[in-house]
């Protein structure tokens, strides 16, 4: 039986892999998420728009890191409504 992936459980993912707190190569969650690398692109957009990672150009590519407040969102608790 496959399993078909849930949009929404990678983009738990992406956050998933930058809780380390490190920065994190664009191109790096290309290959661990099962999303087009557009989606992500939009889906790391939305993110700095709220403030849970920042997004910063180096001269070997573009890299994310999680912020204070996206570690914060992280220890909420899953909403059971």
């Amino acid at each position: 039986m496959t399993r078909e992936k849930n949009p929404f459980s990678e983009l738990d993912r992406i956050l998933e892999i930058l809780s380390d707190a490190e920065e994190h190569k664009l191109t790096e969650l290309y290959g661990r998420v099962s999303l087009t690398p557009e989606t992500i692109r939009t889906v790391v957009e939305f993110f700095k728009e709220h403030g849970l990672v920042e997004v910063y150009l180096k001269e070997d590519g573009i890299y994310v890191r999680i912020t204070s407040k996206g570690l914060e969102f992280l220890t909420f608790p899953p909403n059971e409504g």
